[in-house]
Formats: structure tokens, sequence, C-alpha cells
């Protein structure tokens, strides 16, 4: 089994106001295309060329000028990896 991250939430904050953020996988195991929620409002989905889900929530924060990182969390599942005969389907 792997344990793979599905989702970074956390909260960004100037000093007087909050906004939390979400971003989860779209497909598990993948960090490409994800879903990003701002004050659990979806603000579109990302995809191309993702590194981690830890990526997009920096990217996310850094669009709030004056904002920084308050705290943030994970949501993993474990996963096993795909048989020979699952990856020729």
């Amino acid at each position: 089994m792997q344990t793979v991250i599905v989702g970074v939430q956390g909260r960004i904050t100037d000093g007087t106001e909050e906004i939390e953020l979400l971003v989860h996988s779209h497909n598990l195991g993948h960090p490409s295309p994800c879903h990003v929620y701002e004050n659990g409002v979806h603000r579109g989905m990302i995809g191309g060329s993702i590194n981690s889900l830890d990526q997009i929530f920096t990217l996310q924060a850094a669009r709030h000028a004056g904002f920084t990182v308050k705290g943030r969390g994970y949501y993993l599942a474990q996963i096993r990896p795909e048989t020979e005969e699952e990856k020729k389907r």
C-alpha cells in the first residue's frame, strides 16, 4: 500500500482577515488536475505541470498579496499499486 496526499487544507491571513483554502486531487494518487476552493467556493480546476498539491496551495496563497499561511493540514489515502493486468486496460 502507498500513502498519498489527496488534499491540502489550511488558512491564510493578513492579520485581520482569514481565508480557508482547500486543494484536492481530481484523480486519487495524482496531483493534477486538482480543484481549488476558497472559503468553500469552488475557484476552478487546475491542471498541467503540477508537482504536488502543496505547490498549488502555496501558489493559491500567493495570489493574495499581504497574506501568509497560518497553517495547513493534509488528507491522506492509502492506495494499492496497479497490477500489470490493470495497467493494460
